[in-house]
């Protein structure tokens, strides 16, 4: 997912760590700078 602060892609986990994090929604995080739902997928890697 594409973070409006750092413009580019990073894991939700960093979003705990940012100021404008607002909480997770449905497969996404809640962004106060992008003042919008920003959706994330989660990569999975084969066993």
């Amino acid at each position: 997912m594409r973070c409006p602060l750092r413009n580019r892609n990073i894991t939700p986990s960093r979003c705990l760590l940012c100021d404008y994090f607002g909480g997770f929604k449905n497969q996404g995080v809640l962004c106060y700078k992008a003042n919008r739902w920003i959706p994330y997928e989660i990569i999975r890697r084969p066993i």
